[in-house]
């Protein structure tokens, strides 16, 4: 329903891919599952066909566990410890570019603006992509060895912190950084969790999918106290990523895709649901 921005249908195809996987790596890499992201636009056929191919102007509002995003002609992955950059201009032809060392092992992408947040398993990184086909990094937060995947509102960053896994240690965390100074950012506070994965934020509401937790949502207008602010928790929602969409909740947990409506924080509703179904 394109009016209401909402998936009512689908079609099942069956689909072969191969993945690449080095099991020779000294940092004990896993496969990523349940990246998603949210095109605010479509790629547009060219003015010319045949080799012009199809031409991408597209801008993508990407889950906190991403591991790829779309920024107008340019495509961002974080792959062990580089972040790598594609020309899509021509999405029929794309150019591999720029590949920037991060040296640490880099999980997940966010974009605010013109800057990229990527998240390691021992910290965050700030990128300014004002040129975008070569991104520039700004600085570095670091911390305990976790997965942490990130959201950044304004000029606050919210990192979730999980250990008790392949990341190491047992740290279970919400952070939350002023990165008013992108060069300099401040640790604000940290809040304890279960064992969070990822999150979403829309107009200072504030959504972690907190493992067998459930799924909770904060009001984190005051930055200090925001478990202080538990709006609503829905303790059998068990979502591995969410992207809040202005009144729709873009879901992806261990048995598919759903959408919510949450105008109604205290009763929000399904929408529609892809399951996926593991063999």
């Amino acid at each position: 329903d394109l009016n209401k921005g909402i998936i009512i249908g689908w079609k099942l195809e069956k689909v072969e891919r191969t993945v690449e996987v080095n099991f020779n790596n000294n940092w004990g890499l896993g496969l990523q599952e349940g990246d998603f992201v949210a095109l605010a636009d479509k790629a547009t056929s060219g003015a010319n066909s045949g080799s012009a191919g199809y031409q991408a102007s597209v801008v993508s509002t990407g889950g906190s566990m991403a591991r790829f995003l779309l920024y107008n002609s340019y495509l961002y992955t974080v792959h062990e410890t580089k972040l790598q950059v594609f020309d899509i201009s021509n999405m029929l032809k794309p150019v591999k570019g720029a590949e920037v060392q991060t040296w640490f092992v880099v999980e997940t992408i966010f974009r605010q603006g013109l800057n990229l947040f990527v998240g390691s398993t021992t910290g965050m990184l700030i990128f300014d992509i004002s040129s975008p086909a070569a991104p520039k990094q700004l600085s570095t937060i670091s911390h305990f060895r976790s997965c942490d995947p990130v959201v950044v509102s304004g000029n606050t960053a919210f990192v979730t912190l999980r250990g008790g896994n392949r990341c190491g240690d047992n740290l279970n965390q919400l952070q939350v950084y002023d990165v008013t100074t992108l060069t300099a950012p401040k640790f604000i506070k940290s809040y304890p969790m279960t064992g969070p994965y990822g999150l979403g934020i829309d107009n200072n509401i504030l959504f972690i999918c907190d493992g067998s937790d459930g799924l909770k949502i904060y009001d984190a207008t005051d930055v200090n106290a925001i478990t202080n602010n538990l709006l609503a928790h829905y303790k059998n929602i068990n979502a591995y990523d969410v992207i809040p969409l202005s009144g729709t909740l873009l879901l992806i947990g261990s048995n598919g895709f759903y959408q919510y409506d949450y105008t109604d924080l205290q009763n929000i509703k399904l929408l529609s649901t892809i399951p996926v179904i593991g063999k």
